[in-house]
């Protein structure tokens, strides 16, 4: 089941322990989120390595639903050829879509031939049938040495991790990823699409011009909130991204419409 992660007013929703959306994709689905994004690989090790029938029954209840999925994993600098192969083994058939979550492994000079390595290994491991996208920091000015443009490259997108985390405010968040990320994903020819951790963002994208996006995550815990337990909050801030994304793909196509005069 294919999914359009950039269309306007998309909205996904991440999940690190697989076993924790089970029995909650109608939850999941009525919350408004348009795809799940399942946890599949750390590395050259499967995820979740303690129950591996999950994911299938996970793949299995979401098809029933219609909700599509979309799978991650989190990728090191080493061990390329491993990684490809897990990946190659784990991706559901049924998936079209697959993350790439690199960080600070990957911030040292000399990495691009292995993100190129990673990247290109992997779209021939899945015969090209799944798009990748870029999942890493949300300020590349501040991470010089990581290799963005080599991973851009195989990348159909950049999600950049805009979270809130420490006194940093909100505000300055979404101003960097505007920036920074965004000409970044430019300089590629590649969409952004922002990754948050808490409702207020996706207001504040909306109202700077981003259509589409996802939340970190379903499953609480390490210090991250879980949606599952902020069903409240997150509920009116998704119905009304999707709302503005919406309208302004409608404004859009009614500005690009152009009238025929009748001879």
């Amino acid at each position: 089941m294919s999914v359009n992660l950039l269309a306007p007013g998309c909205i996904g929703l991440w999940v690190h322990e697989t076993g924790s959306a089970e029995g909650n994709l109608h939850a999941i689905q009525s919350m408004g989120f348009d795809y799940l994004a399942l946890k599949v690989a750390d590395g050259p090790e499967p995820f979740p390595a303690a129950d591996s029938d999950i994911l299938d029954r996970v793949a299995e209840d979401a098809g029933s639903i219609r909700l599509p999925l979309v799978t991650w994993s989190y990728n090191y600098p080493d061990r390329i050829s491993a990684q490809i192969e897990i990946l190659r083994r784990r991706i559901p058939s049924t998936v079209q879509d697959h993350i790439i979550d690199a960080e600070s492994e990957w911030e040292n000079e000399g990495l691009a031939d292995a993100a190129q390595a990673l990247c290109h290994g992997l779209a021939e491991a899945t015969g090209h049938r799944v798009a990748l996208h870029l999942s890493s920091f949300y300020d590349p000015q501040l991470h010089a040495l990581f290799p963005y443009a080599a991973f851009l490259s195989h990348c159909n997108s950049f999600m950049p991790q805009s979270y809130v985390e420490g006194q940093t405010p909100a505000s300055l968040v979404v101003q960097r990823t505007i920036t920074s990320a965004k000409e970044t994903a430019d300089r590629a020819g590649r969409s952004i699409v922002p990754t948050v951790n808490r409702p207020d963002l996706l207001a504040m994208f909306a109202t700077a011009g981003i259509r589409s996006a996802n939340v970190w995550l379903w499953d609480g815990g390490g210090g991250d909130a879980g949606v599952s337990g902020q069903a409240d909050s997150w509920l009116p801030a998704v119905r009304r991204f999707k709302e503005a994304g919406l309208a302004a793909a409608a404004t859009q196509r009614a500005g690009s419409q152009v009238l025929t005069p009748v001879p």
